[in-house]
C-alpha cells in the first residue's frame, strides 16, 4: 500500500521539522540516491564512457540508460534527447543552431526567467534579432489565440514555458504547437516547472525543442539538463561548443560532426549524477505521476481556502485551475525576502523570496518581488497547515 510517509524516509533534512517549499528553485535529493551515486565513485571512480575496459563500459551502460528513461517519460526517442548542462545552455544552442539573421524575430514573454531572457537579449544585441512579447497592456489574460496573432510572417521561433513560475498556470500545448506551426515558426517550450508534476509527450505534441533539468521534478542532483530535439531538425544544427564527443571524424584540417545528439554533447558526463538521477526517478517512479498530481491538488486546495480572500495577503492565481503546485504571494506591508526570512527562521519553511530571477515579471505585477511556495511529491497536508497557519499569523502580527 502506498504511504507518503515511507518515502519522506529518504529526506532526513525532513526528520527535524523543516517544511521544504521550494523545489520550482531545486530539489531535496533522497538520500538513497545520493549513496547510489557515492556508490559509483567509490566502485568506478570517475569513469567515463572511453575505452573497452569495466569501468567505461559501466559508464557507458549508466550513460544509455539514463537516455532510454528519461527519454522515454517525456515521451520521446533517445535520438532526441541530449545531455546538457541546463535551461541557458539549452536555448543559446538552439539560437545559434537556428543561425538567425538580423530582421527576423522571436516570440516570448515577459513572465519568464532571465534563463531564456538573456540569451534571447544577447542574440538581439549581437545579431539585430528582434524580440517580441506576447502581452498587452489592456490584455489580462494570454491565450492559445492571442499568442498565435503574436506570429508575425518573419517570427522563426517561439519561446515559452509550460507552466508559469509564478502561479503554475499550464500551457496548452498540443494546441500551441499546432497554431504555431500552422504561422510557419518553431516552437521552444521549457518544462523546468512542469517536469514530474504533469505528462510530457514529446513526440505527441509534435514538439520541436523541449528543455529540462534534473534538479527540478526529477529530485537529482544539479548540473545536468536535457535537450529534447525533433530529430530532423537535430542533424541540421551547427553546434555552439565543440570537443572530444561532438566531432566523427578528424585530421589536421577539419572535422566532421557527430550527428544529433551526440554532436551537442563535446564534454564527458558526470555518471555518477546520472546514477543518482537513475534511482531518484525509480523512486518517482514508485510513487507514479497520477499521485504525484494528486497530492498537488490537494494541498494546494488547501492554499487557496486559507489564504484566499486574506485582507493581508495577496496570492498570485491564475486565471484557471490547469496549473501545478507553485504559489506565489505577498504580505502586505512586508518585503518578500523578510517574509521568506521569516518563515525560515520562525517555522523551518523554506520558501523562495525575491525577483525570482524574473524583473520584468516583477515589474508587470508592479512589485519589487514575491514570496513564492512550490510543491514537490514529498510534501503532507501537515507541511501546509503549518506553513498557512505561520504566513496568517505573520500577517496578522507583523503586517
Amino acid at each position: 500500500m502506498f504511504s507518503l510517509e515511507s518515502y519522506r524516509e529518504y529526506f532526513p533534512q525532513l526528520r527535524n521539522g523543516l517544511i521544504f517549499l521550494d523545489s520550482a528553485t531545486s530539489s531535496l535529493i533522497p538520500s538513497v540516491s545520493i549513496n547510489k551515486m557515492t556508490d559509483f565513485y567509490h566502485q568506478f571512480g570517475g569513469a567515463v564512457p572511453v575505452g573497452v575496459h569495466s569501468f567505461a563500459e559501466e559508464a557507458d551502460h549508466q550513460l544509455k540508460l539514463a537516455r532510454k528513461r528519461i527519454s522515454k517519460l517525456l515521451g520521446a526517442s533517445s535520438q532526441n534527447l541530449a545531455f546538457t548542462s541546463g535551461l541557458s545552455y539549452n536555448l543559446s544552442i538552439i539560437l545559434h543552431g537556428l543561425n538567425f539573421q538580423k530582421g527576423e524575430r522571436i516570440l516570448t514573454s515577459l513572465q519568464e526567467q532571465h534563463s531564456v531572457l538573456l540569451p534571447l537579449l544577447q542574440l538581439k544585441k549581437q545579431l539585430g534579432v528582434a524580440i517580441d512579447f506576447i502581452e498587452d497592456d489592456d490584455q489580462e489574460e494570454i491565450t492559445t489565440e492571442t499568442i498565435g496573432d503574436k506570429v508575425t510572417p518573419t517570427t522563426r521561433l517561439v519561446v515559452l514555458s509550460h507552466a508559469s513560475l509564478l502561479n503554475g498556470q499550464l500551457r496548452d500545448i498540443p494546441s500551441l504547437t499546432k497554431i504555431v506551426h500552422q504561422r510557419g515558426a518553431l516552437l521552444f517550450i521549457d518544462a523546468s516547472h512542469s517536469l514530474m508534476r504533469t505528462p510530457l509527450k514529446f513526440s505527441e505534441w509534435d514538439l520541436d525543442f523541449l528543455s529540462c533539468c534534473s534538479s527540478l521534478g526529477f529530485m537529482a542532483p544539479t548540473g545536468i539538463g536535457f535537450l529534447l530535439v525533433r530529430k530532423e531538425l537535430g542533424d541540421q544544427f551547427s553546434p555552439l561548443l565543440v570537443g572530444n564527443h561532438s566531432a566523427r571524424e578528424v585530421s589536421r584540417e577539419t572535422f566532421s560532426p557527430a550527428s544529433y545528439p551526440l554532436g551537442l554533447e563535446p564534454d564527458l558526463m558526470d555518471i555518477g549524477k546520472l546514477v543518482a538521477l537513475l534511482s531518484s526517478l525509480s523512486l518517482l517512479e514508485e510513487m507514479k505521476l497520477t499521485r504525484i498530481m494528486q497530492n498537488e491538488r490537494q494541498l494546494g486546495k488547501i492554499i487557496k481556502e486559507e489564504l484566499l480572500g486574506h485582507s493581508k495577503i495577496t496570492l498570485y492565481e491564475p486565471p484557471s485551475d490547469h496549473r501545478v503546485g507553485i504559489y506565489s504571494f505577498n504580505v502586505e506591508g512586508m518585503n518578500a525576502l523578510d517574509l521568506s526570512y521569516i518563515l525560515n527562521e520562525s517555522e523551518k519553511i523554506i520558501v523562495r523570496g525575491g525577483s525570482l530571477c524574473a524583473i520584468p515579471l516583477m515589474d508587470l505585477l508592479g512589485v519589487d518581488g514575491v514570496a513564492r511556495a512550490s510543491l514537490s511529491p514529498i510534501n503532507d497536508q501537515q507541511d501546509i497547515t503549518t506553513f498557512t497557519q505561520t504566513l496568517e499569523l505573520i500577517a496578522q502580527e507583523l503586517a
